[in-house]
């Protein structure tokens, strides 16, 4: 049971989501708070770096995708770049209106967002991007 609990998809997003968590709030922190960029750009640069990140994740050990045909993999990249760019904005946005006219923390704006995100991502990625193609009879 351990192992089929720990081998699903739903855990291995869990997992891997939270892995690009991780790049995503380490990137920001990186260059909001040791490099002094400001909080728009770290946010903007960060997310971006973790999109790459977890197409790579998702793809590979997520859906576990077999390497096929670089028109697919192109494809699924356009496809899931395209619906990211969705919950960038979204992503973007909500930090922009916390920390700035609601007053959170920064970091505390990033990680309360990102929650939202991750949700919104999985459902995007399984439904939209990694989903198994029909085969006709």
């Amino acid at each position: 049971m351990w192992k089929k609990a720990v081998g699903s998809q739903v855990a291995r997003y869990l997992f891997f989501g939270g892995c690009t968590t991780c790049v995503n709030l380490g990137i920001f922190t990186i260059l909001h708070y040791l490099a002094g960029m400001g909080t728009n750009p770290a946010n903007l640069l960060s997310i971006i770096i973790s999109i790459f990140f977890a197409f790579w994740v998702n793809r590979r050990f997520v859906f576990q995708k077999a390497q096929e045909g670089t028109r697919q993999i192109t494809e699924e990249f356009v496809n899931f770049t395209g619906m990211r760019f969705v919950t960038m904005l979204i992503e973007f946005w909500g930090v922009v209106l916390l920390a700035g006219p609601l007053k959170v923390p920064a970091l505390v704006s990033k990680v309360t967002i990102q929650i939202v995100v991750i949700l919104l991502n999985y459902i995007i990625s399984k439904f939209f991007v990694f989903r198994e193609k029909e085969v006709s009879l």
